[in-house]
């Protein structure tokens, strides 16, 4: 995906309604997951265990990740991002987010709640450098 450098997702009503609801379901737990498509456009939302079931921080369970990576294959898909939440605090990326980015070019959704309300922002992330995308809802 490094080919596309993107700086939009298109998600449709129903995967930005489901994502929303993957975060507010596993707080105060962060949430992750993968969002498969074709040019930047939503097929399918893949809910991943968050292996550390912490509210500070997450890792993709391996196992889930495989299987999801496979089944994303198969229908000729793409991971177009990936997304967590950020259930105590705003959908901005930490410095453990910034660490842990195995994908730099793949682009990453954050699901944050500041004061009960919902927000998501999208990002590409490097270890030095935070580059925000859009989210269009279609």
């Amino acid at each position: 995906m490094d080919k596309l450098n993107p700086l939009k997702i298109f998600l449709s009503r129903l995967h930005f309604s489901k994502i929303l609801e993957i975060a507010q379901q596993q707080a105060p737990l962060e949430a992750c997951g993968i969002i498969a498509g074709i040019d930047q456009t939503s097929q399918e939302i893949y809910q991943i265990t968050n292996a550390l079931y912490s509210p500070v921080e997450f890792l993709m369970n391996p196992q889930e990740m495989v299987k999801v990576f496979w089944e994303i294959d198969l229908q000729n898909w793409e991971p177009i991002a990936f997304f967590h939440s950020h259930p105590v605090s705003q959908p901005i990326p930490s410095q453990t987010d910034l660490d842990r980015n195995y994908y730099p070019e793949t682009p990453h959704l954050i699901i944050g709640r500041e004061m009960d309300q919902w927000t998501v922002r999208g990002f590409l992330l490097s270890k030095k450098d935070i580059k925000e995308i859009k989210i269009e809802i279609i």
